[in-house]
C-alpha cells in the first residue's frame, strides 16, 4: 500500500531528525573519542566556513545589483521591488550567519556544555542566548567593554533586521553601512575563533569592506568598528 503525502512527508521529518542525532554524535566523538567520528575537520570550523560562506553569497550575490534594469521589458515597480528583495535577503543571511558563528565559538570554546545540550534535547543546539554569554565572558578577557559592547549592538541589529524580515518583513530599512557592521563582525569572530586558515572568503570580506571604504559620501554618517580583521594599512 502506497503511503500518502502526510506520512511521507512525516517520515522525511523522521529521516531529518535521525540524521541530527547522528551528527550530534559525530560532534560529540570528534572532540572526546576521534577515531570513531566520520569528521575529519573541527565542527566548529564546518560551521566557520559554512557562516563565511553566506556572507560571501550575501556580498557577490545575493545583494548585489542584477540586470534587470538594462532590460526595461519589465516595470519599474517590479524591477524596484527585486531591488529590495536582494538587500533583505542579505540581510537574512547576515544574521543567519552572525548566529552561527557565535553557536560554533560556543561550540569551541565549551564543547561538554554544548554538546551535553544537543543530547538533551534531539540535536538541538544550545539557545543563542546562551551562546552569546559565553562569547561575551570570553571577549571580555582581552578586548575592552566598549568594544564587545560594540559587538553585542551589531548582533542585536543584525538579529532585529533577521526576525522582522522572517516573521513579516513589511517595513524594511536598510544600507550599506549596515552590511559594513555585518561583515566586520562576522570578520572579526570568524578570524579570531576559528582554527582553520582554510576560509578564503575572508579576503572577498576584507575587500568588499575597502570597496565600501572608498565610496564612502563624505555627508553620511558610518560607524567605525573598533575591531577588526583586516591587516594594518
Amino acid at each position: 500500500m502506497e503511503k500518502s503525502t502526510f506520512n511521507l512527508i512525516r517520515q522525511y521529518d523522521q529521516e531529518v531528525n535521525n540524521h541530527h542525532r547522528a551528527g550530534t554524535y559525530n560532534i560529540w566523538a570528534y572532540y572526546h573519542e576521534p577515531q570513531v567520528t566520520e569528521y575529519k575537520n573541527a565542527p566548529h570550523d564546518q560551521q566557520f566556513k559554512q557562516a563565511a560562506a553566506y556572507i560571501d553569497i550575501a556580498i557577490t550575490k545575493v545583494g548585489t545589483p542584477g540586470n534587470e534594469w538594462e532590460n526595461r521589458k519589465e516595470s519599474i515597480e517590479w524591477l524596484s521591488r527585486r531591488d529590495w528583495s536582494r538587500h533583505m535577503a542579505a540581510d537574512l543571511l547576515y544574521g543567519v550567519a552572525l548566529e552561527l558563528i557565535v553557536s560554533s565559538v560556543h561550540l569551541k570554546l565549551d564543547t561538554l556544555n554544548y554538546v551535553t545540550n544537543m543530547a538533551k534535547t534531539g540535536g538541538k543546539t544550545p539557545r543563542i542566548s546562551v551562546s552569546r554569554t559565553r562569547l561575551a565572558e570570553d571577549l571580555r578577557h582581552d578586548i575592552p567593554n566598549s568594544h564587545l559592547k560594540e559587538i553585542e549592538a551589531t548582533l542585536d541589529l543584525a538579529k532585529t533586521k533577521r526576525n522582522n524580515l522572517a516573521h513579516f518583513g513589511h517595513h524594511y530599512h536598510g544600507g550599506p553601512n549596515f552590511s559594513m557592521l555585518f561583515v566586520t563582525v562576522a570578520g572579526y569572530l570568524i578570524d579570531r575563533y576559528a582554527d582553520t586558515n582554510e576560509i578564503p572568503e575572508l579576503q572577498r570580506m576584507a575587500e568588499y569592506l575597502d570597496e565600501l571604504d572608498r565610496e564612502r559620501v563624505e555627508s553620511e554618517v558610518y560607524p567605525e568598528l573598533s575591531v577588526d580583521f583586516r591587516p594594518v594599512k
